[in-house]
């Protein structure tokens, strides 16, 4: 069963500052804190157009969509969830058994367990039972409050390879999350995925994304300047 959660990308970074300074992370520089409120807090922007500039506007404390310290906060605020999350739930455990020797007829073993998969602002959680899930799913929740990480709900979705003949409602931030159909495909990191392990609705997505298009690239002209 797993949960595919989405989160906004106007992620509000104002409780960063007092989140450094935590036992747990190596970012307790005074220098360095202040450096980061500087920059991002209490400034403004002007967007630049074909006519010149615009007004300045006062933008809202945070961190601006593709900013190049992104990936290095981001792994500082959102790292503590993940660790603790692979550490103190079970997930789906894979393993393998192959022979090592004809002869002897020895074999050996290989096994991984997954419970949690994350890039940036996309999110998978992974887990063997509902009851599994739900926990995960509050143990996040409580770290998003704490940390201040605003999620969109409407984003995230619930599926599950099992039968869902047993399947009871899980309240994800304060809204129910229907239960996914495992035929239907859904997206994660720009790929669609079902759990039937069936691929005709996904070409079939490929395939109408690809006409599109080609349909609007057929219409287009090439210009001297660009040849």
């Amino acid at each position: 069963m797993a949960a595919v959660s989405g989160y906004e990308q106007s992620l509000r970074f104002c409780k960063l500052y007092s989140f450094l300074t935590l036992p747990f992370t190596p970012f307790t520089t005074p220098s360095i804190i202040n450096i980061l409120t500087n920059l991002l807090e209490d400034r403004q922007n002007t967007v630049i157009t074909n006519l010149g500039l615009t007004s300045s506007y006062q933008v809202q404390n945070g961190i601006d969509q593709g900013e190049t310290i992104t990936p290095l906060l981001w792994r500082i605020y959102y790292d503590p969830l993940i660790s603790y999350i692979y550490s103190n739930s079970p997930g789906y455990t894979i393993e393998t058994t192959w022979i090592t020797n004809l002869k002897n007829n020895t074999t050996d073993k290989a096994k991984a367990k997954c419970s949690v998969l994350a890039y940036m602002d996309d999110t998978l959680w992974i887990a063997s039972s509902q009851a599994e899930l739900a926990n995960t799913l509050s143990i996040a929740e409580s770290f998003y409050t704490m940390a201040n990480i605003q999620v969109n709900p409407s984003k995230s979705i619930l599926t599950t390879n099992c039968k869902s003949t047993n399947y009871n409602p899980i309240i994800y931030n304060n809204q129910t999350l229907p239960l996914w159909p495992a035929d239907q495909p859904f997206k994660f990191l720009g790929c669609q995925f079902t759990l039937n392990n069936k691929q005709i609705k996904q070409t079939q997505l490929i395939i109408a994304e690809s006409s599109q298009l080609i349909n609007i690239a057929k219409t287009k002209r090439i210009t001297d300047t660009q040849a």
